[in-house]
């Protein structure tokens, strides 16, 4: 397919304008020749590792659900590993596109994923959005997920684990006179990557999302909820997936899609 084409689909599948306003979404980056596109490579971030895999594996188009341009930048030299990357890139006639916020937001998004996390329990599940988007309030950022009947909270610790494929997760807790054990969660509101600015002041017994601040955690905590984090892009990662058999669907099969081998969270527990 050409490059024009399978942008035209992801702009119809993540529309730029149902990114959040602080984002940076959509084609960043276009090689000078008019590419025919067979190999894509997905990948949460774009570092230098992942550019060399996909230089390697002869992707002519990167997703990168990270911008790799997020802020301003006043020149390409080799004197960052961001500059660098992009040079690379363009060198190697690589396009970049990145879906970001408005993959969090959309239905069947990032957002919608999280919530599966506790199909199985709980009862019924009343499901409802955090931020909706000014422009369509069916979709936005942030997810709460109400059971009808209410999960202990080592339950819901070991589900999001077993989820995301984690050993540990990190978990603050509020004063539990029942302890852990016996505490039980009516509501759970969550975030993929970074959730403050999504979670901070909604009503929930629990925060899942990938990291808060410290005064965000104590924020929370003196409101009787409970927190877990898992690091960054522990909460948007496993969501390659299905983006992958997504596209494959919406690009009629016409093209290669791998998932980065590279790509993983900066940061272990050790």
């Amino acid at each position: 397919m050409k490059l024009g084409a399978v942008v035209s689909v992801l702009n119809q599948h993540t529309p730029p304008s149902l990114s959040e306003d602080w984002d940076n979404t959509g084609l960043l980056v276009e090689p000078c020749k008019k590419l025919e596109v067979s190999k894509i490579l997905l990948t949460n971030d774009l570092t230098e590792i992942v550019t060399s895999e996909a230089i390697q594996s002869k992707a002519q188009l990167v997703i990168a659900y990270h911008p790799p341009i997020f802020s301003p930048i006043k020149r390409i030299t080799q004197s960052s590993a961001k500059e660098r990357i992009l040079l690379d890139c363009i060198r190697h006639d690589i396009a970049i596109y990145s879906p970001h916020s408005s993959l969090d937001n959309i239905q069947g998004g990032l957002g919608d994923w999280m919530v599966t996390a506790f199909n199985g329990v709980g009862g019924t599940h009343e499901v409802s959005i955090l931020k909706p988007n000014p422009l369509k309030d069916t979709i936005g950022a942030g997810r709460r997920v109400t059971f009808s009947q209410k999960v202990p909270l080592d339950k819901c610790v070991e589900l999001i684990k077993s989820f995301l494929g984690l050993k540990e997760v990190r978990l603050a807790l509020p004063d539990l006179k029942e302890g852990v054990t016996q505490h039980v969660i009516g509501s759970v509101c969550m975030c993929p990557g970074s959730g403050a600015s999504v979670l901070r002041g909604t009503s929930g017994d629990l925060y899942w999302t990938g990291e808060l601040s410290h005064h965000d955690v104590l924020d929370a905590i003196s409101k009787g909820k409970s927190v877990v984090l898992c690091e960054h892009s522990n909460t948007e990662r496993g969501y390659l997936f299905l983006y992958r058999d997504a596209l494959l669907e919406m690009l009629e099969r016409k093209v290669e899609i791998i998932i980065s081998k590279t790509d993983k969270e900066p940061l272990s527990i050790v």
